[in-house]
Order: C-alpha cells, then structure tokens, then sequence
C-alpha cells in the first residue's frame, strides 16, 4: 500500500558507537512529526512506568510549556518530543539500543 515513487533515497552514516552499549544495526528510532499526536498520548504509558513519567516531565520542565492543546502546532512539536524522549529513555532502559534516531520535522 506504500506510494511507488521513481526514486528512493538511503543514508549511511559513519561509525560513532561511544562507550560500552553497542547498538543494534537493525533498529533505528524514527521521531514523528505533527499530525501523529492526540490528546492523552502517554497517560497510560505515563501510569504504568515510572521512568515514562519522570521523563516526561523532566522534557516538559526544560520546554518551559504548560498543559496545551496538541492540535495547536505550536504546541504539537513540544508534546511530540516529549513523549518520544520518554520513550526513547524507557526502550533504552529495557536494553534497546538503536543505531540511528532519526526525525520528522521534530
């Protein structure tokens, strides 16, 4: 079902593995841009992890935002990369190490 396009591009990066966590070659994290977010997003992640939680609000403390409305773009991005740095650090926890963090307009 995906688009058939004339071209398609791939990106390969040089090799910046640092420390003792070696990451997995095959798993890459791709942050989403604007229009994947909606209201409540993360609650029952939020409920059910603590680290989720903390996370979470630690982002929304250094982005300085208070409760939004996520449909409102400049409130979107904001909500976005808070809830995925909360994931990224929940995956990473549980001993997921991506080669890449790619994304969209975040």
């Amino acid at each position: 079902t995906r688009s058939v396009f004339e071209h398609r591009a791939v990106l390969l990066g040089e090799d910046i593995v640092t420390g003792t966590a070696v990451p997995d070659p095959r798993i890459v994290f791709v942050f989403s841009g604007q229009g994947s977010q909606r209201v409540g997003m993360g609650e029952q992640l939020a409920a059910a992890f603590p680290l989720f939680a903390r996370l979470h609000r630690q982002v929304w403390d250094l982005l300085d935002v208070a409760d939004l409305d996520v449909d409102d773009t400049g409130y979107a991005q904001p909500a976005l990369f808070a809830l995925q740095v909360a994931l990224f650090g929940l995956l990473e926890s549980w001993g997921v190490r991506p080669r890449a963090v790619i994304g969209h307009s975040v």
